[in-house]
């Protein structure tokens, strides 16, 4: 099972990327007649795989290998999103599966646009986006149900 993804932007001018700072700092969407949380925006890193929210960060530097050494060097900025898909559809992560990966990665990233009320083109335009990391989780059936 896929669980957590972190994705990384094409580069942004820094306009963008100051208004995306602005506007990360926390966000959440709460259904006022439930009080649940549907969703929360973080610009820091996630605690680990049963932390449910979404991290957005922009970021200048990458790294680059050169001469066999790798390094973090200052770029243009970007934005890595990390997060897991399963929590985010589907509230959480025990049993299922998210398919169409990449249908998937095009859906938070066009959210992501309409979250943010940013209508910057790499929110319209998942192909272009990088996948830098994919959590797996393997599922096992432990018992097998009786019939009656």
């Amino acid at each position: 099972m896929i669980d957590t993804v972190k994705l990384r932007s094409p580069s942004i001018d820094e306009g963008t990327a100051s208004y995306l700072e602005r506007q990360c700092v926390l966000k959440q969407g709460i259904q006022l007649s439930t009080g649940e949380v549907l969703y929360e925006l973080t610009s820091g890193n996630l605690e680990g795989s049963f932390d449910s929210r979404i991290s957005f960060r922009v970021m200048r530097e990458d790294w680059v290998s050169t001469n066999g050494r790798v390094q973090l060097v200052p770029c243009a900025p970007y934005v890595v999103v990390e997060c897991s898909w399963h929590k985010f559809f589907y509230g959480q992560n025990v049993f299922g599966n998210p398919v169409n990966f990449q249908y998937l990665a095009g859906l938070v990233v066009n959210l992501l646009g309409e979250i943010m009320a940013d209508d910057h083109e790499i929110f319209h335009d998942a192909a272009k986006w990088q996948v830098r990391r994919v959590d797996w989780a393997e599922m096992f059936r432990l018992f097998t149900p009786t019939e009656n």
